[in-house]
This record gives structure tokens, C-alpha cells and sequence, in this order.
């Protein structure tokens, strides 16, 4: 038997080994649907298809990549690539190759969600901000705002149609109630935000992710040729995770396949986390329309079911993520591969630096995956906090950390009166530091310390200004010595340490490529407005760890991953539901351009569906855990895990 059916069931057999045209997959989690893809992939080319010209579309780029080592240990070379992309990337590699015919520069480089939010923050004085309230972080604000306009282009809303909307609604509402007002002007603010941003992107020949897919679109719907040369390329097409597949990536594959029709979606309509219930099932029923007829297969033989299910009641979180740890460091000792092991959480911001400082405690090697994850990891915050008094040293969070962590490690004692000192002068803090010295206040110890620390920041500050950002990172590392102090720590997790480290020169040298004459201080500014706003990482900055490693992750961002033994933690009431935000207005209904059915249970049923994909990944064991005291307050525990008991 071939390694493309070998060991299936018979509905998957049926599926992998299916004749031709539009199929629909169906089952719940862990019945083998990205298997059966893979296999599928691996079985037309065994039945003469070219290894280039089928296409498979995953959501993730984690999940894109683990698809693709599967599909490569299936098919035999020769082949130059086999195309396993995210509609992301598929997106950005058809507009390179036909870009004189989408109009675009063939150089263009796709921006990120952070490089958005710094061109936001650069020119937020250009926005016309009055009925928004900013606070002490506009870029938290900016992110909403970006975030925002990725979801308006999900569903193919451009700009001009959302002003011409809030335009409309400005004037409806003059004769309204003083909140009916409000809201208008604030809508109508941020259509403005939104065109601005379109214009400022334009202006730059810089092309986000739903510009990717918008232009793919229109590419291939307004040129035939196009089109069918497209078609022609890719004689297959495979999408996973169908269920959660956004309107504007829907209507792509539409055209993406109406020639040739050799189209296989899989999926679980009751497992979306994007693409929330009724509008999930609609997935499902558009494709039938559109590909009509459809032969749809049936998976309902669970292969991943954990053998051994516990449930921890913790004192506090701490005392949770402490037990994790522990656990996490018997399993490893037993023999399990650390990334077998994973730690899910409701929200890596808020929850991952205990369980962090829990597995570091114990040397257990492992990585945080998440909105902003990367700027959380300690050796990276020490390079930022220098960084950031450089390029202001009145920010005093940043100076207070590059006092206290090595190469400098004054005492907590001396910290106290320099920040003391500073705050009765009104200086900042290396003012302070440089007037502690002249005066009695700190300990022999602590003055050499300090000493240390001007000259180490008055050196970095002569090269800030004149110093290109990616030569002038290499330059501080070096100088602060916080690669050498990993070599030579010889903790568990020393190589992903590292590489950390040797990410921040190479995101300074892609900032360098899209801003050719940006200095360190823009690419501090730049890097700031990420870690600030809290954004999730783009997708094709998500690395695959180089050392085996114990994950932690959000649930949402588990999706796809197959683990031994997993954590599931924080289930409290107050996460797990969690406070209902209510009904979305991202996008105004008037301006949708599909009939979306009723949302499918609301709140409590959308953050069911989100914690049956933490409870669905591992294979052999699973602990439920929530801790009674939350930010030092009692707590309920969720009625999830009280229905799961």
C-alpha cells in the first residue's frame, strides 16, 4: 500500500483516494482532516499530478509549515518546492509573479501590523484625533484602529465606502441625543484614520495583508487570462480550517478554483475561533453553492483523545504555574520531548510571564507564542530597556531595568535613591545617576556601578544618532554583553535565548530595507510601538524554535497543534467566559456584502468553541487547572470547568 492511504479509515480512504471535483471534509477535532489533506496532496501526485501544481492553504504559518514537512516525507523528490502557503503568502507570491498585471511594483514588500501602527504613531498628528481617547499609549489606540481595518477588509470594505457610511450616519444623527452624536463623530474619525492610513500605505507602495488579498482577488476576477493561467499552475487546490476562513479569502478561492473545480475544503463548523457560529456553518454552505454539486465525507472516529484527564484547583496562580512547572520537568525527566508538552492559556500577555518565570525557575526550556510574546522573553527586554533610554531618557521603567539587569546590576538599594533622587531634582534618570556621583548617596559598590553605567550610555549615545539601527543593535548587544551572558549561563533554553537575541539585528536590517534612511532612534520608536500596543506577531515572523521546547500559547493560537500533554490553565469565571463585549460594530451591518445568520449562542457559546480547541490537542494526558486567588482578589471557577468535572 502507498504511504498516501496506508492506515486509514475507510471515510478517509474515501476522501484521500476521491475521483475528482469539489469535496467538502467534515469532523470534529482530532479525526485525522489535516491528515487526510496531506495524504490527498501526496496521492495526486502519485496519480500523475505535478508536485508544484497542487496547492494546499493553511491559516498559520506554523501550521502551513508543520503541513508542509508531513506533505515533503510523503512525496518522493524530484520536485523544487511543494506550495503548502497561507492565503497570506500565496497572495504575496501571485502578485510578485503577475505584478505588472495588478499594477504594482514587482518589488514591493508586504508590511506588517507593527510597521502600521509606527507609521501611525509617526504621523499621528496627521490624524485628526478629537472624540478618540488616546491615554498614555496611543499605540494601544493604533493598534485597535489597525486592527480594525483588517477586519473591514475581511469583508471587502474599502475606505470610501465606510466614509461615505459614517458621513451619513454624522448627518442622521445631528438631530439625535448627545450620545447618538458622540458615536457618529467617532465613527467618522476613524473612517478618516482609515483612508489616511490607506493613503500613507499608498504613498509608500506598501501593501498589507488584506490589501494582499483584496488585489489577488481583483486580479484574478478582472483578468481571464490571469486567471486561467493561475488555474492552469495550481490543478488542485486544498484548504484546512475552512470553517475559519474570512469572506475576502472565501471569495478568492471562489475564483481561484471555478475553472477547473478541483477543490477540497476541510473542516468543523462548531470549531471556528474567527469565523463565529452561524457565519462558520455559512462557510460551508456558500462553498456548496458555489461548487455545486459537492461531494461531502463524514469524519467521525476520534484519533487524538487524551487517555488521562485531571483537574488542578490551585491557591494562586502562582502555586498553578509552579505545579505546571513541576509537572512539566517529571515529564520531560521520563522521556517525553519537551515540545510535546504544552502550557495553553486564555491570554499569553496576561498570563504567560508566571508560568514563564515558573519553567525558567525549574530550567525547563520552553517559548511563549502570542500577541507581543517575543517582547516579553527577558534577555530581549534588556536590549529594548537600553534602547529605549537612549532614544528617551526620561522614560524611567527602561532606564530603572538597564540599572538593575547585568552587565550594570546595581542593588535595589541604590536604584531606590537614584530613582529618588531623580524625582526630588526632577531629573532623569542618567541625569540622576550622573548627580549621584558627585554627592554621598550611593554605596562604594553601587558607585562603581553607576560609573559603569554613564559610560556605557554615553558611548551608545554618541553612536545612536550617526549609526545605522541594524549596525548600531549588533553594535549594543555586544557592548551590554547580553549574548556572552547567555553562552555562558547554561540554562536549558540557551539556543533559543540566543536566537532571540540575533533577531533583534535582523529586525533591525529589514527595518533598514524598507526605511533606507531611518536612524536607531525610528527603529526604537518602531520597535516600542510593537511591543507597546501589544500586537500579535505577523505570521511570517513566527519562528519554529531550533531546540526542542515546552509551548506556551494563547488557545486561539493552538490551533492546528498536536501535543502529548497539555495545561490547560486559568479557568476562572472571570476568563472563562469572561465579560460579554457584546454585539461587534466593526464592521456596520449596512455595509456587508454577504447575509451573515444569527451569531450562534453569543459570548458563551463563541468562548466554548475557543476552549474546545485547548481541550482537544494532546493525545495522552491533560490537566485542567484555575487558581481561586486572581490579581489578589478571590475567584469562581469557570462553569466549563465545573461542566467538565
Amino acid at each position: 500500500m502507498s504511504p498516501a492511504t496506508d492506515g486509514l479509515t475507510p471515510a478517509q480512504l474515501a476522501a484521500v483516494s476521491h475521483p475528482g471535483g469539489p469535496l467538502m471534509l467534515l469532523g470534529g477535532p482530532g479525526t485525522g482532516k489535516t491528515t487526510v489533506l496531506e495524504r490527498r496532496f501526496a496521492w495526486l501526485v502519485e496519480q500523475g499530478a505535478a508536485p508544484d501544481g497542487v496547492l494546499a492553504l493553511a491559516l498559520s504559518e506554523p501550521a502551513a509549515a508543520a503541513m508542509r514537512g508531513r506533505v515533503e516525507a510523503l512525496v518522493d523528490p524530484p520536485y523544487d518546492e511543494l506550495r503548502v502557503d497561507t492565503f497570506r503568502s500565496f497572495c504575496a507570491r501571485l502578485l510578485h509573479d503577475e505584478a505588472m498585471e495588478a499594477g504594482l511594483d514587482p518589488a514591493f514588500a508586504p508590511v506588517t501590523r507593527a510597521d502600521r501602527v509606527a507609521l501611525l504613531l509617526d504621523c499621528i498628528s496627521e490624524l485628526r484625533l478629537r472624540h478618540h481617547e488616546i491615554g498614555g499609549n496611543p499605540a494601544a489606540l493604533l493598534a485597535g484602529f489597525v486592527g480594525r481595518i483588517d477586519r473591514l477588509k475581511e469583508e471587502m470594505v474599502d475606505a470610501g465606502e465606510l466614509l461615505s457610511h459614517a458621513q451619513a450616519r454624522a448627518e442622521e444623527s445631528s438631530e439625535g441625543d448627545d450620545a447618538s452624536r458622540a458615536r457618529a463623530a467617532r465613527e467618522l474619525e476613524f473612517a478618516g484614520v482609515y483612508s489616511d492610513h490607506e493613503r500613507l500605505l499608498g504613498e509608500r507602495g506598501a501593501v498589507d495583508t488584506g490589501d494582499l488579498v483584496l488585489r489577488a482577488f481583483r486580479l484574478l476576477h478582472e483578468r481571464p487570462h490571469v486567471r486561467e493561467r493561475t488555474a492552469r499552475r495550481f490543478g488542485h487546490v486544498l484548504v484546512d480550517e475552512y470553517q475559519d476562513v474570512n469572506f475576502a479569502q472565501a471569495m478568492l478561492l471562489g475564483v481561484l478554483g471555478e475553472g477547473h473545480r478541483e477543490v477540497t475544503v476541510a473542516g468543523d463548523p462548531e470549531a471556528a475561533i474567527h469565523r463565529y457560529g452561524g457565519a462558520a456553518a455559512k462557510n460551508f454552505d456558500d462553498f456548496r453553492a458555489a461548487f455545486d454539486p459537492v461531494t461531502e465525507v463524514g469524519l467521525d472516529e476520534a484519533m487524538r483523545s487524551p487517555s488521562l484527564v485531571r483537574f488542578w484547583r490551585c491557591a494562586s496562580e502562582r502555586a498553578q504555574a509552579q505545579a505546571v512547572a513541576a509537572e512539566a520537568e517529571r515529564l520531560i525527566a521520563g522521556g517525553v520531548s519537551p515540545a510535546r508538552v504544552g502550557v495553553l492559556v486564555r491570554s499569553v500577555e496576561s498570563e504567560g510571564a508566571v508560568v514563564a518565570s515558573a519553567l525558567e525557575e525549574r530550567a525547563v526550556p520552553f517559548t511563549l507564542t502570542g500577541p507581543a510574546a517575543y517582547f516579553q522573553r527577558a534577555e530581549v527586554r534588556d536590549v529594548l530597556a537600553w534602547l529605549r533610554v537612549l532614544a528617551d531618557p526620561s522614560d524611567a521603567g527602561a532606564a530603572v531595568r538597564a540599572l538593575s539587569r547585568p552587565p550594570i546590576e546595581i542593588h535595589s538599594v541604590d536604584v531606590a535613591r537614584l530613582t529618588q533622587l531623580a524625582r526630588r531634582r526632577k531629573l532623569d534618570i542618567p541625569a540622576a545617576v550622573a548627580a549621584a556621583l558627585e554627592g554621598p548617596q550611593l554605596t562604594p559598590e553601587g558607585r562603581d556601578r553607576a560609573q559603569a553605567f554613564l559610560r556605557l550610555y554615553r558611548a551608545a549615545s554618541g553612536a545612536f544618532e550617526n549609526r545605522r539601527p541594524d549596525r548600531f543593535v549588533l553594535r549594543l548587544i555586544e557592548r551590554i554583553g547580553v549574548r556572552r551572558q547567555q553562552v555562558f549561563a547554561t540554562q536549558a533554553d540557551t539556543v533559543e535565548r540566543l536566537r532571540n537575541i540575533a533577531r533583534l539585528p535582523e529586525l533591525a536590517t529589514a527595518y533598514v530595507r524598507r526605511e533606507p534612511g531611518a536612524t536607531a532612534r525610528d527603529f526604537t520608536r518602531y520597535l516600542k510601538a510593537v511591543a507597546d500596543s501589544g500586537l500579535r506577531e505577523e505570521e511570517d515572523t513566527v519562528r519554529t524554535p531550533a531546540t526542542p521546547v515546552v509551548r506556551v500559547m494563547a488557545f486561539d493560537a493552538a490551533k492546528g497543534t498536536e501535543l502529548d500533554h497539555t495545561f490547560v490553565l486559568g479557568l476562572t469565571s472571570a476568563r472563562m467566559p469572561g465579560r460579554d463585549p457584546g454585539p461587534s460594530t466593526d464592521v456596520p451591518s449596512e455595509l456587508l456584502k454577504e447575509v451573515l445568520p444569527a451569531d450562534g449562542g453569543g459570548h458563551d457559546a463563541a468562548m466554548r468553541r475557543l476552549l474546545g480547541v485547548a481541550l482537544s490537542r494532546a493525545s495522552e494526558g491533560m490537566v485542567l487547572a484555575w487558581a481561586e486567588g486572581h490579581n489578589g482578589s478571590p475567584a469562581r471557577p469557570s462553569p466549563f470547568y465545573t461542566e467538565a468535572l
